[in-house]
């Protein structure tokens, strides 16, 4: 059944390069689960995001995020 799919020209990639496809599709610079990159989002969440659970710690406190 798949292998006809893709012989057919039905399909044109596997399923996990598929996902491959799609998260570089979401991510604009591919690195979102890099640690470097986790660490600057949960630091831009503490100071701009006032439901973050630290954020009386950081942005409460005037704490400013200006790394873009």
């Amino acid at each position: 059944m798949f292998k006809d799919n893709v012989v057919t020209g039905n399909i044109h990639s596997c399923v996990e390069c598929g996902h491959h496809i799609q998260a570089k599709a979401i991510t604009k610079h591919e690195r979102a689960q890099s640690s470097e990159y986790l660490t600057y989002y949960a630091a831009r969440q503490r100071c701009l995001n006032p439901k973050d659970a630290r954020y009386s710690d950081y942005g409460g406190r005037g704490i400013e995020f200006r790394f873009h």
